[in-house]
């Protein structure tokens, strides 16, 4: 349970780093393969613990990175995410009451460009399970890529206890396999 509520969480986050799409339809550029997605999410304040009624206003920040890629001239990008999210692990684990306001997704390629995204993410394993996978669909709204679109798959991870004893404060995305973007 622990690692469903902090996946659910990040992976809004995380999301953008899977945006490493090709290149606009009928175009000749071909999107990357990527052996590697890792990424560390912090939620500041800690989302409070199961049962409790208190309710937080948290800011929600993942910066992490896509390499071993080749093709579409980059090597990987680095990425950087946040959202605001109010309410608590209940709120989060049982997806009603809590309220998500989007924010601003950036990349940044080993070809020295840029890109920003919009990115969504869907629990692909079943609620309680671990580890916790989840499906991040990415579209690539400006800059290098845009108007592409990729999904993949991550794990994630929170600290023993999370929303059980403590409160979900961090977690961590490590990509399942690798990324073809066509």
């Amino acid at each position: 349970m622990r690692k469903v509520m902090g996946v659910l969480f990040v992976a809004p986050l995380a999301l953008s780093a899977l945006s490493l799409g090709a290149g606009p339809a009928g175009s000749a550029v071909k999107g990357p393969t990527c052996k590697t997605f890792k990424a560390t999410v912090h939620v500041s304040p800690a989302l409070p613990k199961l049962g409790s009624k208190t309710v937080v206003s948290a800011t929600v920040t993942t910066v992490g990175a896509i390499t071993g890629c080749s093709g579409g001239g980059v090597k990987g990008a680095a990425f950087t995410d946040s959202y605001k999210y109010k309410g608590n692990c209940t709120t989060f684990v049982t997806g009603k009451g809590g309220v998500t306001t989007a924010g601003p997704s950036s990349l940044s390629w080993s070809n020295g460009k840029s890109s920003s995204a919009h990115t969504t993410a869907t629990l692909a394993s079943k609620p309680g399970a671990t580890p916790v996978v989840l499906k991040l669909s990415s579209t690539i709204t400006g800059g290098q890529f845009a108007g592409t679109s990729t999904s993949g798959k991550v794990r994630a991870d929170s600290p023993p206890g999370t929303c059980r004893t403590i409160g979900l404060g961090s977690a961590t995305l490590t990509g399942t396999g690798t990324f073809t973007f066509k």
